[in-house]
């Protein structure tokens, strides 16, 4: 499950000039949105530093150092504050490479790095084969339909079935050995070296409301390369 990486800290001040921080400084253990909500004079946000981050990767959180710029809240007696965190989950689509642990772009066949691809094993001839590949449709009736598919067109065999008339859809592929065709026919065995997985990615920010106008304060930078 994916974490959120803290890259800034909060702390508040309360108005008899106690500070409640976001995260325990000896144990680096968090606080959430903290406990405490009674009245509070100020609330800032500093950017992490190296030696809390490594405390609350420590106590099992993530976390890394950053530059962002302190922003500090001051408030009112009798103000309203209300203060949450606040998380976005992203998933993304890629293609990890199972030889070298390369992440790479969904949709990719090879790894950029080892060159690893997904191959076929003939298991009669002991060696990787450029498969012979029939797609398999099916319809309302369970009926199967063989049809070949040219294979820089096989990632859209699910559409391509779907236009056909009859009501046929996508079911399966059959791979099998171009050598042994001729005369005993042989599937082939998947050998899957590189493969397409979602990567979650948990976006955080902070919601700070105040007689009901509303703050985002963002626990990232929009642009990387902004100072």
């Amino acid at each position: 499950m994916a974490q959120p990486t803290f890259r800034r800290f909060w702390a508040k001040i309360l108005p008899d000039g106690r500070a409640l921080p976001q995260f325990d400084p000896v144990t680096g253990k968090s606080h959430e949105a903290g406990e405490y909500a009674g009245p509070l004079a100020q609330l800032s946000f500093y950017p992490m530093t190296k030696t809390l981050a490594d405390k609350i990767k420590s106590a099992g959180d993530l976390a890394e150092p950053s530059n962002l710029p302190v922003i500090s809240y001051d408030f009112d007696p009798g103000d309203e504050v209300k203060f949450c965190r606040v998380g976005n989950l992203r998933i993304d689509s890629v293609t990890v490479c199972g030889f070298c642990g390369a992440i790479f772009d969904w949709g990719v066949k090879e790894c950029p790095r080892c060159l690893a691809q997904i191959k076929w094993y003939c298991p009669r001839c002991d060696a990787l084969k450029d498969p012979l590949i029939d797609t398999i449709l099916v319809n309302s009736s369970e009926e199967e339909k063989v049809i070949k598919i040219v294979p820089a067109l096989q990632t859209w065999a699910w559409k391509i079935a779907s236009q056909l008339p009859g009501g046929w859809r996508f079911h399966d592929i059959q791979a099998r050995c171009p050598d042994c065709e001729k005369t005993e026919p042989i599937g082939l065995k998947l050998v899957e070296c590189v493969s397409s997985r979602g990567v979650e990615s948990l976006y955080t920010h902070y919601l700070l409301e105040v007689n009901g106008k509303k703050r985002l304060i963002l626990d990232y930078q929009v642009r990387p390369d902004a100072v």
